[in-house]
């Protein structure tokens, strides 16, 4: 909200992403371990994983019985453990 009034939307675009499923609960956990282990930006949901396109990631990830694809979606990684959260 403006102060003159007026009311300013920001809406997130789609961009290029990796989404990485998995045969099971336990396996997509294991997976969500690999891709933190690298420290890489995720976006973790109840039954897939987001990551940025990185093509040795994937192959990384399809090693380990991933199910990667490409897709274009709105990206919203975690934030770190340690992010300042305001009281």
């Amino acid at each position: 909200m403006l102060s003159c009034g007026g009311v300013v939307q920001v809406v997130a675009r789609p961009e290029p992403l990796l989404e990485v499923r998995a045969r099971s609960a336990a396996a997509l956990v294991k997976l969500a371990w690999h891709i933190g282990n690298r420290h890489l930006p995720a976006a973790v949901e109840a039954d897939r994983i987001l990551i940025r396109r990185d093509h040795v990631i994937a192959h990384m990830l399809e090693h380990q019985g991933a199910e990667v694809r490409e897709v274009e979606a709105v990206f919203d990684p975690e934030g770190g453990a340690y992010h300042d959260h305001a009281h």
